[in-house]
């Protein structure tokens, strides 16, 4: 489950972004583990896009099926109608999700993304979350996760459930 909030009404209004990030996996589906996660806020005014986090999966010998989850918070306190705050999700190369917000309506303006996909591949892969502005405007991300799970051989015990 991902969900965001934002607990103020507008820039007269002191607010709180509280976010809640659960993910549930049966621990013992999976043989191995590659995480990276970022919660320091970071800013860019790049108006090509910066990354904020990257993993490179380790190769194998055989296919093997993974679970990926991508997730990034990005916000900025630029209340102009020019601004966008741009951020995207990609996997050696390839863009899987983009998010691309123009802020009209008050300032810190905030959205959280998360991509979940599904790989078979004994090919190392390399996942970068990254953001940018399109106006040198400052923009900031936080709270970027990247999880690759890798499940157990075909034909392996998961083990009595719990």
């Amino acid at each position: 489950k991902f969900q965001f909030q934002n607990s103020g009404g507008g820039s007269a209004t002191a607010s709180e972004v509280k976010g809640l990030r659960i993910l549930v996996f049966r621990a013992d589906a999976f043989e191995a583990a590659e995480s990276i996660e970022d919660t320091a806020d970071t800013t860019t005014t790049s108006t090509s896009p910066v990354v904020k986090s990257l993993l490179t999966t380790a190769a194998l010998t055989a296919a093997r099926d993974y679970l990926v989850v991508q997730s990034q918070y990005v916000h900025d306190a630029d209340s102009t109608t020019t601004h966008q705050e741009l951020a995207d999700f990609r996997r050696s190369g390839t863009v899987l999700s983009d998010q691309e917000h123009t802020i009209n309506v008050n300032d810190n303006y905030q959205f959280a993304s998360a991509s979940v996909h599904a790989l078979n591949t004994a090919v190392s892969q390399t996942y970068e979350n990254r953001y940018w502005t399109n106006n040198t405007v400052a923009t900031h991300s936080k709270e970027s996760v990247i999880h690759v799970l890798r499940y157990k051989e075909p034909g392996t015990s998961l083990g009595p459930e719990e």
